[in-house]
């Protein structure tokens, strides 16, 4: 895993600073947990935690309770890092997965946030995908177009809505306390 930070982080490759590698992939009900200095990673299998109504997503958004996830597993990656790394002021993270190919590295994935990519199909979703998370105002109108057709989102409702979801990025105010959630302001 590197770290990428500044105008560096739009950049793919071996570029950056080896943070862990080598690191063992938990695929058994141990949580193998690699720690190096102040941070903690933990790579393989977990029991998917995440609760979504995909009959209710697909029924109008009309929610009659089922979990379609609880007796799914997610890879995930996790990765804790110290506030003292992140420096004082407010920063927005983000993370993503690139594949390397015969000629060069290819960016298949990325994000913030969960579930993202379920606003956008055919050729947006493949430059959602591939793309960083600060050229995400181009997907503004194509996330409130799937929220007013699909979430019943009245227009500027809509746009508000997704105004707050993009960039995709997790924001982090490393002075506020770790219960405190920070939403961006829609005004």
């Amino acid at each position: 895993m590197r770290r990428l930070q500044g105008m560096r982080a739009g950049s793919v490759g071996e570029e950056g600073e080896v943070i862990v590698q080598q690191a063992p992939v938990s695929v058994g009900k141990e949580a193998l947990v690699t720690q190096v200095g102040d941070f903690h990673f933990f790579f393989g299998w977990r029991s998917d935690p995440f609760f979504f109504d995909v009959n209710g997503n697909f029924n109008r958004m009309q929610f009659p309770g089922d979990d379609f996830f609880k007796d799914k597993n997610v890879c995930g990656i996790v990765v804790e890092v110290p506030n003292s790394e992140l420096g004082i002021n407010k920063v927005g993270i983000w993370a993503r997965t690139v594949d390397r190919t015969e000629q060069d590295w290819i960016q298949a994935d990325r994000g913030g946030r969960p579930l993202q990519a379920v606003f956008l199909v055919g050729e947006q979703r493949d430059g959602y995908l591939s793309g960083q998370p600060a050229n995400d105002d181009r997907f503004i109108g194509v996330f409130a177009h799937e929220l007013e057709h699909s979430g019943g989102y009245a227009p500027e409702e809509a746009k508000d809505v997704s105004r707050t979801l993009l960039p995709d990025i997790l924001s982090h105010n490393p002075r506020a306390s770790a219960l405190s959630v920070q939403w961006p302001d829609t005004d």
